[in-house]
Parts: C-alpha cells; structure tokens; sequence
C-alpha cells in the first residue's frame, strides 16, 4: 500500500483559492552565519570578501580577501610546498580575526520564506497546506500567515469545514524555535496563544491532518484542532520537552487535559517523553483516525463536517467545552476586568482586527498587480 502523504496526494486538487505568505525574518547575525550562496552565483553583498566552491565574484566588487575565504581551485593553483599546512594554518589565524564571517556551506540554514496554500478538498472542505522549510517552526510569520488564512475563510468564504496539513512531507510541524522563543518579547502571548485560540474556537469544524512529525509545539498545535487524522506509515507524535529542558505553560498542559480520554496518556507523553506512531497515538486517543487526504476528505464527508457550523454556535459551544485552555491562553494578554462586558468588547475587537487583516491582505495583492482572486 503506497504512502499517504501531501506532496503526492491521491486525488487532483483544483488550483489554489488563495495563496499567503510567510515572511520570516532572517537570522541574527551575531548568533548565524548568512546562508550559502548556490554556485556560479555573483556576490554583490559587501558583508564577505570570498566565497568557497567556486563561486564567482562581482566584477565590480573590491576583493579584499581573507585568506581562509579562497576557492579550493585557487588553493590549489598556489605553488605552496604544503597546501595542507598552509591551509591550516590559514584557518587559525582567521578564527581571531575580526573580519565578517564568511559564507558557510557545512551548515546551511533554511529559506527565509514560505507560505500557506488554500486549495479545496472537497465542496466547502478548505485544505490549508503549510510551507516553511525545512519543518514548519511555528514563528511569529508562521504563526501571522496562519491566522490571516482563517480569517479569509471565514470572512470570504462560505462556512465549511478546514483541514490544516504540511507541503513538507517529513513533518507537520517541528514545534516552536524554543530558544528563539524565549528570547522574543512577547511571542507567546502576541503570537503564539492567539493563534491555538482562534483554532481552539473557530466557528467551523478543524482536522489537522498529520503527514508527518508532530512535536511539541507542532503537536499542540494539532490539539487544537477539532480533530485529528495521522498518516499511517510515517511520523511521530512526541511532547519532548523533557529531552530539551523545557517546562510546559499553563495552557500547554491544559489542552492536553481536558482532550486526553485518560491521565496515564498525558504522564507518558510527558514524563516518558516517548515518540509515538500512529497506531499507538490511535489507541491512546490522541488522534481520532488514519489515513491520508483521500481518508480525510472520506472522513468529512461521513461525520457530516461542512454543516456543522452553519448555524453560528460552533465556535461559542467549542470556546464553553475547553473554557479552561481558553481563559488560560487569554490570561498572559488580558489582565483586566472580567465578564460579559469584556467578552463582548474582545470578540468585537477581534473580529476588527480580522477583517483589517484580510483587507490588508487584499490591498496589497491589487497593488502587487497580481489581479488574483480570493
């Protein structure tokens, strides 16, 4: 039986509905090196002096070189008694060097940028297909273009039924960055918590369908989702916190509670740390089937999904059933006055800065000239 995954789906997905992107910043450089260049391309950026594998440089570049930053074609043109040696020594007296850091080949980094992909699976089934390489690190972009996604369903859109997937075909999501996490001000309660709320609650049915990996981070975000689909022949499931150092938050070890059938589950996943296929992550309740896209779009259409919110409470009945996740998400941003009133006045908010969100959005597309549609 073939693989199920989402980069080869069984079925023919019609052309996108939408498209968002996903800019997130680039590294720091006082803690990464700036990504490779691939080969033949010219360097115009004055931060290096020299590329390695045979890069060329800019004609008009002044080549002021580090010694260590010469191709190994030049390396090897130099009649030096011992290339090996010299070499050596080169790269001692550059590591005390005050020079930029040059280009790094032996660890490269990620691409800077990604997206996610609205397409439809089905008659008011919208599959949301993630793309931030290499694994779909919930950053403050990810976490922005995840959310704008939902509002242009909800607000564009008629109601149906949202799958969320990965177009990386090893993992769903990988989790947070957690040291990048802590050191950002404000992540979790300005990017993280809003976005597991606005899924926790959304007023249509959710399924993450996981193609692959599904850590920490990655997996929380799965829980809260509605419901849960798991590829059958590849990927994990894992609260891995303890093998990194970590601690859950609050609202964290919440979700985990009150959507986990028995507490000794949560004490594995926790305390055991322990990575879990499918099948176990079937039989301890943490996903509610298997399957692919052919079985997702099967297993909509026979829960009868895409009406279930078509009378305005979903959302209102989901935001009562999970009611502690929630008021624990809503407690790092909110700190004052409780009630009615405030509930009113936050959702209100909400739904503005939604709709400013999607506009924003389609705005920008009119003046890009791309003429696309929503």
């Amino acid at each position: 039986m073939p693989h199920s995954t989402i980069r080869q789906p069984s079925i023919r997905l019609p052309s996108p509905l939408f498209t968002v992107p996903i800019h997130n910043p680039p590294p720091s450089a006082a803690t990464q090196s700036p990504p490779p260049l691939p080969p033949q391309q010219t360097l115009t950026n004055g931060l290096a002096n020299g590329l390695t594998n045979g890069v060329n440089h800019h004609p008009n570049q002044q080549q002021n070189h580090v010694p260590h930053q010469q191709s190994p074609l030049r390396q090897q043109s130099n009649a030096e008694p011992h290339p090996q040696q010299q070499q050596q020594q080169q790269q001692q007296q550059s590591s005390s060097s005050p020079s930029p850091t040059p280009f790094s080949s032996s660890q490269p980094l990620p691409p800077q940028t990604g997206s996610i992909t609205c397409t439809l699976l089905g008659p008011k089934i919208y599959l949301l297909s993630i793309l931030s390489p290499p694994d779909n690190r919930l950053t403050p972009a990810l976490c922005a273009a995840l959310l704008l996604a939902l509002d242009i369903i909800e607000y564009r859109h008629p109601r149906g039924c949202v799958v969320t997937t990965s177009a990386i075909e090893k993992f769903y999501s990988n989790g947070l960055d957690y040291e990048e996490a802590i050191r950002t001000k404000g992540f979790f309660e300005g990017s993280l918590y809003p976005l597991w709320r606005r899924v926790l609650t959304y007023p249509m049915p959710t399924i993450a369908l996981l193609n692959g990996h599904a850590f920490a981070g990655g997996l929380m975000l799965a829980m809260m989702h509605d419901y849960r689909l798991m590829n059958p022949h590849k990927g994990f499931v894992c609260l891995n916190e303890l093998d990194f150092g970590a601690s859950l938050t609050p609202p964290m070890a919440s979700i985990f509670r009150q959507k986990l059938p028995k507490a000794e589950v949560f004490r594995t996943m926790v305390l055991e740390s322990r990575r879990l296929k499918a099948l176990e992550a079937l039989e301890m309740g943490i996903v509610d089937g298997l399957g692919g896209v052919l079985e997702c779009k099967a297993y909509v259409e026979e829960m009868r999904l895409v009406s279930r919110g078509e009378t305005g409470s979903y959302g209102r009945l989901k935001e009562v059933m999970w009611g502690e996740t929630v008021g624990l998400l809503e407690k790092g941003k909110e700190s004052e006055g409780r009630g009615e009133e405030r509930r009113g006045r936050r959702e209100r908010e909400r739904v503005e800065e939604a709709k400013r969100r999607v506009e924003a959005f389609e705005r920008e597309r009119i003046v890009g000239g791309r003429g696309s549609r929503l």
